[in-house]
């Protein structure tokens, strides 16, 4: 008997809207029993996110890339190295007059992926599994808006949009999405 179990969930996280599933499916028409699990996590109801400030979303996207890339839960206690830099973030905003912005977090994207199968060449008295594929993607995006360009250090240069992106996935629609484009691409724009 196939046994299938998944759970679904509307949150928001750093004030962006999103949906989440987790997915556990076993298959056991055969000898080599199939079991897969599957994590999904989306935007949902863009127009509804709330600004946050650079500070709380840069430590949060490096505990996010930490877990991602270490499959490990972070906590207070642990050492999480800067992938993303908040100081030279917000001296880069600073210096073009985004100061006084609003953030928000448009993107967030984390897609998982595992097949395993019944090892039979195990010699062990437990059951063994091969893992046999694995996809990872994920995709975080923020969308900074305003400033007062009247403070920047370039008057010539009014910034009203920003997009921060950080990603390892090819999911065209998710790209799109962030505004992620190849030069190619923008220049058909």
């Amino acid at each position: 008997m196939d046994v299938n179990v998944q759970a679904a969930v509307e949150a928001q996280i750093l004030g962006a809207n999103m949906r989440g599933m987790i997915s556990k499916t076993t298959d056991e028409k055969d000898e080599q029993h199939q079991t897969t699990v599957e994590f999904l996590v989306m935007p949902s109801a863009l127009y509804k996110n709330e600004p946050i400030t650079v500070a709380k979303v840069v430590k949060e996207i490096n505990k996010l890339i930490y877990e991602i890339e270490h499959n490990a839960k972070a906590d207070e206690k642990t050492e999480i190295p800067e992938k993303v830099n908040e100081t030279q973030i917000q001296g880069a905003l600073d210096i073009v007059g985004l100061k006084d912005v609003s953030l928000t977090f448009v993107q967030t994207f984390i897609h998982y992926k595992s097949v395993k199968v019944d090892d039979p060449a195990s010699q062990s008295t437990t059951k063994a599994q091969k893992e046999i594929s694995k996809l990872m993607e994920y995709a975080i995006g923020i969308h900074i808006q305003g400033g007062n360009p009247s403070t920047a250090d370039f008057s010539f240069l009014e910034i009203r949009d920003v997009y921060i992106n950080v990603w390892d996935t090819t999911n065209q629609k998710v790209l799109e999405s962030m505004k992620i484009w190849t030069p190619e691409q923008l220049e058909q724009k």
